[in-house]
């Protein structure tokens, strides 16, 4: 899991998520979040990788006021973006509401992580 801190405009905080290299078939997340000294909190976040966009808004969690607001993005969709073999490199651009905040990077690699098991004839 890498963390990725942020600190452009108004907005600060950290982006947790899937290390640089990891397979395109795993259970892949960004999850960022605002801290404290953060002077803005967005009404959204988007991410952006060619021309597909993606938008959540950001929560705030009442039961739990210590936490940071934020959003999870699940990364199922990277699917659609693995190589045949060994890695491609892409690059998702995050924007609060509109404001470019950062770039994360990755590897994805070929394959499902799955083990084949050895069929057996009776």
């Amino acid at each position: 899991m890498r963390e990725i801190l942020f600190d452009k405009d108004s907005y600060r905080g950290e982006i947790r998520t899937s290390d640089l290299i990891c397979s395109a078939y795993s259970n892949n997340i960004l999850d960022i979040a605002f801290t404290q000294e953060s002077e803005k909190i967005p009404s959204n976040v988007t991410l952006k990788i060619s021309n597909i966009s993606f938008t959540m808004p950001v929560r705030y969690s009442q039961l739990a006021p210590d936490q940071l607001d934020g959003v999870m993005f699940s990364l199922a969709w990277f699917r659609y973006y693995a190589p045949q073999n060994g890695t491609k490199a892409i690059e998702l651009s995050v924007y609060a509401d509109d404001t470019l905040i950062t770039k994360v990077n990755y590897q994805l690699t070929a394959g499902r992580e799955e083990i084949e098991l050895p069929t057996r004839t009776f």
